[in-house]
């Protein structure tokens, strides 16, 4: 028989109110709380789903090398049908965004047949993807018929041969292709991911934030953070602050927008300029208060924080023959263990180099 115990429920919540829960989203049965809901009052509307460990890029902020990572064996990933079971309960529960990663999503050869069954589902009002772009703009065109919606692809130089040092790759020019391809069918603002590393591409900060000048993109630079055996250091780190005092010594002062109640982003505009800079800082300002985001792996692991270790294997009760209702007790209960933050990124650097790569758990 499977059982569980009740979790503890702390009094204090964090964000109280303005975590609103669904009117469709389901409750547990044994503890009568919403299944998305932690014990700090963060409701879940936001699930990032991993669809494949592999990635046609070796980004070195990421992991260092092949080698480095173990790989899960084909038959102890989740099948298509096993994946879209987990999705249908999340959003059952309550999810409202999916967005879509890898690995690289789009190397995933039912990556296709996924986004066009998850964009029927009628609940979802956001159906975005992550991507690298290597291959983007050969089937841009398809992946918006088939319902998706936003986009962040990331770029993090405009150096050819710099590029090619970050990612160990040569596809350079095929990412700026797929970018004028998703700027043509109008995914405005088209979010670019740069983590911004020192000595590396630190001085090209100021080339982001001019493109931003003419072009509807919003340029997301985010501190390089520790993950996994990333080799983080403090001295491979630019801080926000950093970024932010150099781009106003040139540009003058940034305008604070108005960030969405679940942004990771601290989003910002230039008086006269088409598109927008946002700055992520999990490294030095985490955003753990206004946390709505929870991720599924390739491996049917849930995990409740990318850096939280401890994840509920939902395949493996799957693979027991557990019906819905059981699964979406476990999902309850495994959240309700939500830390109200994580640790900080030198604890995390010493302590958890042994646990999952980036490109394991979803970029």
């Amino acid at each position: 028989m499977f059982r569980f115990a009740l979790p503890f429920f702390s009094s204090r919540t964090f964000l109280r109110g303005i975590h609103t829960v669904p009117k469709h989203a389901l409750y547990s049965k044994v503890i009568k709380q919403p299944i998305l809901q932690d014990n700090y009052g963060r409701f879940h509307n936001y699930l990032r789903v991993s669809i494949t460990e592999r990635c046609n890029f070796k980004c070195r902020y990421c992991t260092i090398s092949d080698e480095s990572i173990e790989y899960t064996p084909q038959n102890q990933l989740l099948t298509h049908e096993q994946l879209m079971r987990c999705i249908r309960l999340f959003t059952l529960a309550g999810v409202e965004k999916i967005r879509l990663t890898g690995g690289e999503a789009t190397i995933n050869k039912g990556f296709s047949r996924l986004m066009y069954e998850i964009g029927t589902i009628p609940t979802i009002k956001t159906l975005a993807l992550t991507t690298n772009a290597s291959m983007l703009w050969k089937k841009l065109d398809e992946y918006k018929k088939n319902g998706l919606t936003h986009l962040n692809i990331s770029l993090d130089t405009f150096d050819a041969k710099k590029n090619e040092y970050i990612t160990q790759t040569k596809f350079h020019s095929h990412v700026l292709r797929s970018i004028d391809k998703a700027l043509e069918l109008n995914y405005h603002p088209l979010k670019i991911n740069c983590v911004v590393m020192k000595g590396i591409n630190d001085d090209e900060i100021l080339r982001f934030v001019e493109w931003t000048r003419d072009q509807p993109v919003n340029v997301r630079f985010i501190e390089f953070f520790a993950i996994g055996d990333n080799h983080w250091s403090k001295d491979k780190m630019v801080s926000y602050k950093e970024m932010k005092d150099k781009i106003e010594q040139q540009f003058g002062p940034l305008v604070r927008e108005q960030d969405a109640v679940n942004d990771t982003a601290k989003n910002f505009k230039l008086p006269g300029f088409v598109g927008t800079v946002s700055f992520i800082t999990p490294a030095t300002e985490n955003f753990c208060g206004s946390c709505n985001r929870i991720r599924l792996l390739s491996t049917g692991e849930f995990r409740r924080c990318l850096h939280d270790d401890d994840m509920l294997n939902l395949k493996t009760l799957i693979d027991k023959g557990y019906p819905d209702d059981v699964l979406l007790e476990a999902i309850s209960f495994h959240l309700k263990g939500k830390k109200r933050e994580h640790a900080d990124m030198d604890y995390i650097a010493k302590h958890m180099t042994k646990g999952k790569s980036m490109v394991q758990l979803g970029g």
